[in-house]
Order: C-alpha cells, then structure tokens, then sequence
C-alpha cells in the first residue's frame, strides 16, 4: 500500500514539475473569451487527462493485485468487482466525452443526451446505484419513490454532474469543494483507496490551477461530477451512511446556481447549459477580486455543512443558506 501511494504522489510530483512539457504534449486550450471566460491568455485544459491517469494508476494497482478482499476493505463503496468495471466504464464514457468537447466543442442538446444514455447504462449494469426512497432525517419524513425511482436517479445524476461543471469558473473553486466533499466521504465511509487517489490528484491539481497553468477541462468537471455522484448516491443507498439532508447542504449553493441560471437564460430564450459570465463567482469576482470570492463562495458551501454536523437543525441552515444567496445576488445585481 505504502508503494501505491508513493507512485502516485511521484506522479503527480512529475506532471508539476514537467507541466510545461506535459501541456505541449497534450494540446488541450482553453482559450479566452469575452462571454463567459475570464482569463486572458490561453491555458492548458488537460486536468481531467491528469485525473484519468491517477484513475488508471489506482485501476492498474487494483487488479494486479492478487489479494483483492484487502482491496474491497479499503474501498467499501464497491461491493464486488463487477461494480468497480461498471463504475469505471461509466467514468470513461464522461471523460471521453468531455475531451471531445474540450477539442471539438459538442452541441449541448447532444451533451445532455448522451449523459441521460451514459446514466441508462450504469443502471441497466448497477441496480444497487437506484435510488427508492427518500430520508430527510430533520423532517423525519420518508418519501417512496415508487414508478419515480428511475426518473429521480437520472434527475440526481444530472443536476450533480452540471451544477459542478457550472461551478467551474475560477481558479481554486472547484478544486477547493472537490478536495471539501472528498474529505467529507472519507470522513464517513471510512478509509477508501479510491478517494484518497483523487484526494492526491486534487491537491497537486489545486497548485497548477493556482498558478493558472491548469484548468480541469470538461474531461475534468464532468468526470469529477459523476465520480461525487455516484459516491453519495451509492452510500446513502447503501444503509444510508449520508443522508439525503447532508447530500442536500453539500449541493445546495451549486444547485441554486443551476436553478437560477437555467431559469434566467430559458427567459432570454438561450440553451441553459451555453456558459455565461452570470454566476455568482463571476458576479463577485468583477466587484472584490478573486481571494474574497473565493472565501464568500466556499464559505456559503462549507459553512452550514460544519454548523450542521455540530448542532443539526438542517432547514433552518438550509433557509438560512438561501437568504444569504439571494441577498448577495441581488446585492450584486442591483450594484
């Protein structure tokens, strides 16, 4: 295990330090625009290659290894190894797909088709990734899903993956939140191998994304989106281990990112999904710069999660939550 974890620090070591090599390698730009990109100079966009190869390490490793029952201890979010390949095929599809529209930028009519298709798939192979019930443990209400289990799965899916790639806009800010809820599953699942791989890549990615070499890419965003998915869908379904009330604290400035934006842009007769400079973290950026943005938007997320663990009361941190959104985006609106 020791030499597992050595690998992949080193790796990581590697591409920080060939960085510059590494991206003119793998010629992946994010080029800058006036509509919706704040950056002024071209930047690599190869987080999410960066991502696959810590993923293809930990698979490497995984099924080398002879011993696999010591592998499943350290990973108790697969049951077997059938939903490890299923789980990773799943990955796959997101990741290829997000480097066709890093390069090729793809329709986002045909973007969100082919993830309701990617998520059909996982079900089809992964029963157990359904969700049947609902448990609000503040509410101490139950609801049954019934005929709207599989409907509600996709809905999940769905909204997770593009509230994250929509919280993609500044530097450190989804690194930041991933790094956040990667601790917060390794806090309640325990120790799991899987995690702590994206735990490393995460803090080696967080320091190029600082230093705006790096950006995560949609290979990045939607493969980091589906991975966090998946792991809250799978562990509250698996005796609720996370429930539905804290999944829901974790998402929520995300969420009402996605709920605003869709809802403004249908207004103005625009797809939801075209990116724009409308988000939050842009809103405040333009007005107090990128460190206190940071600071007010990660504290929005951070903040009720931790008061939540200490002292409960979920619907009063989650209305609380919302009054302070909506007060800061009518503040900036109106300013």
């Amino acid at each position: 295990m020791i030499y597992y974890f050595l690998t992949l620090i080193l790796f990581n070591l590697f591409c920080v330090i060939y960085f510059d090599k590494i991206s003119s390698l793998i010629r992946i730009i994010d080029k800058p625009n006036q509509f919706h990109k704040t950056h002024k100079k071209n930047i690599s966009a190869v987080g999410g290659i960066l991502l696959f190869f810590n993923i293809l390490i930990f698979s490497i490793f995984f099924f080398v290894n002879k011993d696999k029952n010591i592998i499943f201890l350290y990973t108790s979010i697969f049951n077997n190894i059938n939903e490890l390949v299923y789980f990773l095929i799943i990955y796959l599809l997101f990741f290829f797909k997000g480097v066709f529209d890093d390069l090729k930028n793809i329709n986002a009519n045909l973007k969100f088709f082919l993830s309701i298709i990617f998520i059909l798939i996982l079900i089809s192979l992964d029963n157990q990734i359904v969700l049947k019930t609902l448990i609000f443990q503040d509410l101490n209400v139950k609801i049954n899903l019934s005929f709207m289990k599989l409907f509600f799965t996709i809905f999940c899916f769905l909204t997770f993956i593009n509230a994250l790639n929509m919280f993609d806009g500044i530097n450190l800010q989804v690194s930041l939140y991933s790094i956040f809820m990667t601790l917060f599953l390794l806090i309640n699942l325990g120790i799991n191998l899987f995690l702590l791989t994206i735990l490393i890549f995460l803090i080696f990615f967080s320091f190029l994304n600082y230093k705006s070499k790096c950006f995560l890419g949609d290979s990045g965003s939607l493969g980091l989106g589906f991975i966090f998915s998946y792991f809250f869908i799978k562990s509250y379904n698996i005796d609720q281990i996370i429930l539905c009330d804290e999944i829901f604290l974790l998402m929520l400035v995300p969420g009402l990112e996605l709920i605003r934006l869709t809802i403004s842009r249908l207004l103005k007769s625009r797809h939801p999904f075209l990116a724009d400079q409308n988000h939050l973290h842009h809103l405040l950026n333009k007005r107090i710069g990128l460190e206190k943005t940071l600071l007010i938007s990660l504290c929005l997320i951070i903040m009720p999660v931790i008061i939540n663990e200490l002292f409960g009361e979920t619907i009063k941190i989650i209305l609380i939550t919302i009054f302070i959104y909506i007060f800061l985006i009518f503040k900036l609106k109106k300013s």
